[in-house]
C-alpha cells in the first residue's frame, strides 16, 4: 500500500507526457487510472484515520468509564463509612447519659441483665449498689442547677475512676447511680462503696460553689436474687433504709 502514491503519481506523469505528444488516449488511459488509484490511497487512508479516531474515542470511553466507577465505588465506600459512623453514634447516644457521659437506664438494663446471667451460670458473686445524692434539692436550690449538674458529672467521674474497668457505672435517673461490681461478694462491695462515700465527703466541692457541701447513700446487696430486677429492687430497698437511717452512709 506503501507504493501505491508513487504509482498514482507516475500515471499523472504519464498523462501529461502522452498529452504533450498529442496521444490523447493513451493519455486519457494513464488519467483515469490515475484517479483510479488516487482515490483508493485516498480511501484506504481515510479508513485508517476513522480507525484510528474510533480508536482513540473508544479509549477515552473506557478511561472515563473507568473513572467514573472508581468515583462511584469512592462515593459509595465513603457513604458506607458515614452510615457504620452514624449508626454506632447513634447507638451509643441511646447508651450513654447526655450529662454525665456514663451509661444510662437503658444500657444498665442490658448490662444488669448480662451480668446476672453470667454469675447465675458460673456461680459467681454479683454486687449491686444504688447511690443517691442526698438532699439533692437542697444543692440545686441553694446552688443552682447549673452547679446541680456538675455535682451530677463529678459524682460520676469519681465512681468511674475508683472503680475496676470490668465494673459497671450508669446514671439511672436524676441523683440516682448504679454500681454492678462484677465477681465482688458482698463484704467486698460494701468495703468498696465505703471507700466511695468517702471519696464523695471528702471532694472539693467549694471548687463547685462557695459553701457546697455533698454527700452520698449506698444501698448495697449481693444476696442472690431470681431476677435482675430482684436483684435491682433489693439494692434500692437498702438504699432506701440508709436514707432513713440518716443518709450518708453504706446500708447492705
Amino acid at each position: 500500500m506503501g507504493s501505491l502514491p508513487h504509482t498514482y503519481a507516475a500515471h499523472k506523469a504519464f498523462a501529461a507526457v502522452y498529452e504533450v505528444r498529442g496521444e490523447t488516449d493513451e493519455a486519457l488511459c494513464h488519467y483515469k487510472t490515475y484517479h483510479q488509484i488516487k482515490e483508493e490511497v485516498w480511501s484506504t487512508d481515510s479508513d485508517r484515520r476513522i480507525r484510528a479516531q474510533l480508536v482513540r474515542v473508544q479509549v477515552e470511553q473506557s478511561r472515563r468509564e473507568a473513572e467514573l466507577l472508581r468515583e462511584r465505588n469512592e462515593a459509595l465506600a465513603a457513604a458506607n463509612e458515614e452510615k457504620v459512623r452514624l449508626v454506632a453514634e447513634l447507638d451509643r447516644l441511646t447508651r450513654e447519659d447526655a450529662l454525665t457521659g456514663i451509661a444510662n437506664r437503658r444500657a444498665l438494663d442490658a448490662q444488669l441483665a448480662l451480668e446476672w446471667e453470667r454469675a447465675r451460670r458460673f456461680q459467681r458473686d454479683l454486687t449491686v449498689a444504688m447511690v443517691d445524692v442526698d438532699h439533692f434539692k437542697q444543692v440545686n436550690d441553694r446552688h443552682g442547677h447549673a452547679a446541680g449538674d456538675e455535682v451530677l458529672r463529678r459524682i460520676a467521674a469519681l465512681l468511674g475512676e475508683q472503680t475496676r474497668r470490668v465494673d459497671f457505672v450508669a446514671r439511672c435517673g436524676g441523683e440516682e447511680f448504679v454500681l454492678l461490681l462484677v465477681e465482688t461478694p458482698l463484704e467486698g462491695a460494701l468495703a468498696k462503696c465505703e471507700q466511695l462515700r468517702a471519696a464523695v465527703e471528702e471532694y472539693d466541692w467549694e471548687a463547685v460553689a462557695p459553701g457546697l457541701r455533698v454527700t452520698v447513700s449506698f444501698g448495697v446487696s449481693g444476696d442472690p436474687a431470681p431476677s435482675p430486677d430482684a436483684l435491682l429492687a433489693a439494692a434500692d430497698a437498702r438504699l432506701y433504709a440508709a436514707k432513713h437511717a440518716g443518709r450518708n452512709r453504706v446500708h447492705g
